[in-house]
């Protein structure tokens, strides 16, 4: 278990609903198989938006001074004892789903859905948006030489496109829609391209997040002026067979399952702000729709880090703004104000 250590660091805290300040906290010691890293870059996720925005995210609520972000990449500081496969100075990346490795759903593989998982990032945990953390070395990565810091932080929104492209069966052939161009969607068009879909559609309302995504190979529905189930069957010639949802809206939810075709799957990844919403049931049946939901992932950090380098140059382009660690605040309202070309907002540390 980590241990404070005789120093201190600094740290960004999330105070209350879009309210960050850098304040000084002990800086921590790894203790038995753990890693002390030094953290260069973080992502601002959107699940560290929804803090931001509304002081919880699904049933956590924020409750005192909390540090966001998970999505992160830095290098070795110190380890502890009983720790042998990282050594001091190599540069990494963190899965931040730290899960218990003992109940039955960590047995069977699936330990995303592990009931005592510490998230990183997510109360009561604090998350990585400081000077240094520590974290279990089981769940640290090396980052191959390829890829610098700020890369590096975009490995874990890329694991989660992987995540949903492999529970939505994406493969040689697949004709697949992708609701969001936002961060997750084009990550998930990455996955799929990846994994050899033959056509991919990206369904947005923001124009330049599609022209985007069709510079990345996608073909564009533009569902602000456009009929999206209408023009999904008609391209597809009769609708996607794989519909990844990454949106988390009402709206495009029932269009995606409308516009699906006969025994499609359709993967949810978008987090919803309603608990509950109205959708044809008997037509879901009758089509023989497959729903997957992805909560987090499994299992794919390994294959992020070798898509990561071959991509790398693509994935650098979803980075669109850079801010050093201590206008934190200021990268957080730049990712609240949401402008049309904010896709990744990364604070890197010096």
């Amino acid at each position: 278990m980590a241990q404070a250590g005789n120093g201190s660091m600094q740290a960004a805290f999330l105070l209350k609903p879009e309210t960050i300040a850098i304040r000084e906290a002990p800086r921590p010691r790894p203790g038995l198989g753990e890693v002390l890293i030094r953290v260069r870059a973080v992502g601002i996720c959107g699940s560290d938006m929804h803090l931001y925005d509304t002081g919880r995210i699904g049933s956590v609520v924020l409750q005192e001074p909390h540090i966001p972000g998970h999505e992160m990449s830095g290098e070795i500081a110190a380890v502890g004892e009983g720790v042998t496969s990282l050594a001091v100075g190599q540069r990494v990346v963190l899965e931040p789903g730290l899960a218990c490795g003992d109940c039955p759903v960590c047995r069977s593989g699936r330990y995303n859905l592990c009931g005592a998982v510490k998230f990183l990032g997510v109360p009561p945990y604090h998350g990585c948006m400081a000077e240094y953390i520590v974290a279990p070395a089981q769940w640290v990565y090396p980052l191959p030489e390829a890829l610098s810091f700020a890369d590096g932080a975009v490995v874990e929104p890329l694991v989660v496109g992987l995540q949903a492209a492999a529970q939505g069966g994406v493969g040689p052939g697949s004709r697949v829609a992708i609701f969001g161009a936002g961060m997750i969607g084009l990550v998930a068009l990455e996955a799929a391209l990846a994994r050899g879909a033959a056509h991919i559609w990206v369904v947005d309302v923001v124009e330049r997040r599609l022209g985007l995504a069709k510079e990345l190979g996608a073909a564009v529905v533009n569902a602000r002026h456009e009929d999206v189930v209408q023009e999904l069957r008609r391209q597809t010639g009769g609708g996607p067979d794989v519909i990844i949802e990454a949106t988390g809206a009402a709206p495009a939810i029932t269009a995606a399952l409308k516009a699906a075709a006969k025994g499609a799957t359709f993967v949810a990844v978008g987090f919803i702000e309603q608990p509950t919403i109205a959708l044809d049931y008997t037509a879901i049946v009758r089509a023989g729709i497959r729903i997957e939901t992805v909560f987090r992932y499994a299992n794919q950090f390994p294959l992020a880090l070798d898509l990561a380098v071959r991509r790398r140059d693509r994935l650098a382009r979803l980075v669109s703004d850079r801010l050093p660690f201590a206008e934190t605040a200021d990268a957080f309202a730049v990712a609240h104000a949401r402008q049309e070309g904010t896709i990744k907002v990364m604070v890197e540390f010096p």
